[in-house]
């Protein structure tokens, strides 16, 4: 506490202050999308961002976290980034992000927050997805081919007996 002093006397006591002489915590680690949950139409969700402890509290007590997003709906360079959460539970690692657009970028930051105030940001954009479903069991059109005999040129209506399906990836497309 303090007060000022002056020919007239002593002031008033301040009310009680404390500060710790140390560093702001340190990046919070693995900052990653954890879950992505859509709608049956697959357009609107939620998803869980979840990360780690900060490496080095640099003495301090850890009060919790704060989460950033942008969305990339702000046309505003300056403020691309909102507070989705302020989170007083040092030992909840994780934010929940409602009404997520599926294939859009989000950017996240979460800081970890001490005594001695915000530590430096972990930063992540993320793409809203979930895993494409399992192809379809192929439907048979007709059950007669074709077939070229490759020395007389000649052709034959046969019955198909068999087929066999394949396809290539490349750069986790279908070609």
């Amino acid at each position: 506490k303090v007060a000022t002093r002056s020919a007239a006397g002593r002031g008033v006591l301040s009310e009680p202050i404390a500060r710790r002489c140390s560093a702001p915590p340190s990046v919070p680690q693995n900052l990653i999308m954890n879950i992505s949950q859509f709608d049956a139409a697959r357009s609107i969700g939620d998803t869980v961002i979840t990360w780690e402890e900060p490496a080095d509290l640099h003495g301090a007590i850890l009060l919790g976290y704060k989460v950033y997003v942008d969305d990339g709906n702000s046309l505003d360079a300056m403020d691309l980034y909102t507070l989705a959460e302020t989170i007083t539970d040092p030992t909840r690692r994780e934010h929940r992000h409602k009404d997520i657009v599926m294939g859009r970028t989000y950017r996240y930051k979460v800081v970890a927050v001490s005594e001695a105030g915000e530590g430096t940001p972990a930063e992540q954009s993320l793409v809203s997805s979930i895993p494409p479903n399992a192809p379809t069991k192929p439907t048979l059109l007709e059950e007669r081919v074709t077939i070229m005999e490759p020395d007389t040129r000649e052709l034959y209506d046969v019955p198909l007996l068999s087929f066999q399906w394949s396809f290539e990836f490349n750069e986790n497309k279908a070609v």
